[in-house]
């Protein structure tokens, strides 16, 4: 059995600094060991409003689309693999969209978690 494993991390230091906005996530993936590719980027406030209708970013909102971004960029590697393991430092993806035991507050964050699912 081929098991792939993903790390995925988001950031929000916009209420740490006010008016830096500095939003970001990034992602690697490793096989057998080795990092085999990756990723990191910004997010603007002004795709969170046009994407997801909100200006309120959280760190977990963050975390979140961290997972839907690796999804997207590394889907053409997972074909290749048995299994996909997620690695996210916050333990509310987990909750939010594999175990689903957690319930969505924010519809922004409900949104987020379709659009996983769907990927």
């Amino acid at each position: 059995m081929k098991i792939l494993n993903v790390y995925t991390d988001g950031s929000d230091k916009n209420k740490q600094h006010k008016g830096n906005n500095r939003l970001g996530i990034g992602g690697l993936v490793v096989d057998n060991g080795k990092m085999i590719d990756n990723f990191s980027m910004k997010i603007s406030p002004e795709y969170l409003e046009l994407t997801y209708k909100t200006t309120d970013c959280s760190n977990p909102t963050m975390e979140m689309l961290a997972v839907l971004i690796s999804l997207h960029k590394f889907k053409n590697l997972f074909r290749k693999y048995d299994k996909i393991i997620f690695h996210a430092d916050y333990i509310g993806v987990g909750h939010w969209v594999f175990t689903k035991d957690w319930k969505t507050k924010q519809p922004y964050i409900a949104q987020i978690k379709d659009d996983i699912l769907e990927e």
